[in-house]
């Protein structure tokens, strides 16, 4: 076999990810390499004649159940598994004829169905009660046994097989925990998303989905988070470049709009990049986004806010611009004044309200304006 096959073999297994699914792209290239269109990762109890497929390719659900329930009558395992313990490797040649294969039910019921007439089992690992787990290669008639050079080329992935196998296996414990982690999160009333450093959403739970899609916020076809309000995007993403540029792990807030510019909810950043490591499930994770969304309130009451702060009509004006989320500079236009003239009320608001940021502003006016 070409060396240049096997490095490629084993560039696709080395840079297998983590999790069983991981392995597809290897098991596509053994299968094309091997002239073979199934391939799967099996799990056998010897001791108690009973087994599953982990992943595989060319295989599909209905037949993955059908044969756990007939494992026990696989004949290559039945008259093999000695060899394959023995030597790490086996394939059918020798312990069946091609009429006597034929003539079982297993073959019936399992191989012909999805074009099996010849297979190659290699041993990955062993158990101390006679569990075994092992890669299976197994392609048509058409092709035949398998040849020396692709015994040769099996023997020699085997050891990397095996190393990669462990690997995973003793990896495998952060995927559980990744998984627990999120399923916990969907548990939460509030939205919550883990980004990477460029905004891309790894994860979100049930509520931010349900935030997403009453148009809070929304992701481009990279996955990446996106600003419904255009005038909101600029701010989104410098926020989150300044919440991973903070020498202490400090939050950063938004307001968000909607797609009429209107106040809709918020997002709080939370970094963790400086606390993540390859040693916990979710070490691609650089910020934790928690996303609020606004109840449904009924039309501000502007006559309750006059009265209770004391607003002159101006003001109001310039009230009614803002919950409506509009810019000062939007709000300095829409109402036929300078940007120094509305920054002159926004400090009277401020003032009035006891608050001293415009995010701040807004929440007291629309808590007054619904009492």
């Amino acid at each position: 076999m070409h060396q240049s096959v096997v490095e490629q073999l084993l560039g696709r297994l080395y840079g297998s990810d983590l999790g069983e699914q991981g392995f597809a792209p290897f098991f596509n290239e053994i299968g094309r390499v091997m002239r073979s269109h199934v391939v799967s990762l099996q799990g056998h109890d010897l001791e108690h004649q009973c087994g599953r497929i982990d992943v595989g390719v060319g295989l599909t659900p209905e037949w993955l159940d059908l044969f756990e329930r007939s494992v026990a009558e696989h004949p290559w395992f039945q008259r093999g598994g000695d060899l394959l313990l023995a030597h790490g490797i086996a394939d059918d040649e020798g312990l069946t004829t091609d009429r006597e294969l034929r003539g079982m039910r297993f073959y019936a019921d399992l191989l012909q169905p999805v074009d099996i007439s010849h297979g190659m089992a290699l041993c990955l690992n062993t158990g101390p009660q006679g569990q075994i787990s092992v890669l299976t290669i197994n392609r048509n008639q058409h092709h035949g046994y398998f040849k020396p050079d692709e015994r040769r080329l099996a023997q020699m992935l085997l050891p990397h097989l095996r190393n990669v196998y462990a690997l995973h296996q003793r990896l495998s414990w952060l995927q559980t925990e990744a998984q627990s982690f999120r399923a916990a999160l969907d548990h939460l009333d509030e939205g919550v998303l883990l980004l990477t450093g460029n905004g891309t959403v790894l994860f979100a739970n049930e509520q931010a989905q349900t935030i997403e899609a009453d148009g809070v916020f929304m992701r481009c076809r990279h996955n990446t988070i996106f600003a419904v309000w255009r005038a909101d995007e600029a701010p989104l993403h410098e926020a989150l470049s300044r919440a991973l540029s903070l020498p202490v792990a400090e939050k950063v807030s938004l307001g968000l709009h909607d797609h009429q510019g209107r106040l809709a909810g918020s997002i709080t950043l939370c970094p963790t990049h400086r606390m993540s490591s390859n040693l916990w499930s979710e070490s691609r994770m650089a910020v934790m986004a928690f996303v609020r969304q606004l109840a449904p309130r009924a039309t501000p009451d502007m006559a309750a806010l006059r009265t209770i702060l004391h607003l002159t009509a101006a003001e109001i004006r310039l009230t009614s611009a803002l919950m409506q989320g509009a810019s000062l500079d939007e709000a300095a236009a829409r109402l036929g004044v300078t940007r120094n003239t509305v920054r002159t009320q926004l400090r009277s608001l401020f003032a009035k309200t006891d608050t001293h940021r415009q995010s701040e502003l807004l929440r007291a006016l629309l808590s007054l304006a619904h009492v």
